[in-house]
């Protein structure tokens, strides 16, 4: 007869948290190594974004919080909209003492593509409560 083996639920996931730490880890150290080009080896987030249309203007909105307007770079390249940045850790947590930390920090960089009705000169940004609005008038 087979044995059976039980899980208990908390074990399981206390095993896929102490998983996603170490990846998340890894993948810090893998991005972090040198030669690698400066803005590139930092990109460790890419932050959710709704794109709509309204009568009169084009609207790109993106999940930043903890984002403040100093730490953020927008710029526009053939109809590229680029949002990058760093998003920094609010408390000062040393690596050995953290228990879970699942509030999100970091670099960040999302690119949209603009439609060709929107006036790039027209560009206006607010960040509130940690959502980026980045608005253009459409031609």
């Amino acid at each position: 007869m087979a044995e059976s083996v039980r899980f208990d639920r908390r074990d399981l996931w206390d095993e896929i948290s102490r998983l996603r730490d170490e990846t998340d880890r890894r993948m810090r150290e893998l991005l972090s190594l040198p030669g690698r080009a400066s803005h590139a080896r930092r990109i460790g987030l890419v932050p959710r974004a709704d794109a709509y249309r309204t009568e009169t203007h084009m609207v790109v909105r993106l999940a930043l919080p903890g984002a403040i307007p100093e730490n953020i770079d927008i710029s526009i390249e053939e109809r590229l909209l680029t949002v990058r940045g760093e998003i920094t850790e609010p408390l000062d947590v040393e690596e050995r003492s953290r228990n879970r930390l699942e509030i999100i920090s970091g670099y960040f960089e999302r690119t949209v593509t603009l439609p060709e009705e929107a006036d790039e000169a027209s560009m206006e940004a607010r960040l509130s409560a940690g959502i980026l609005d980045v608005r253009f008038r459409l031609r």
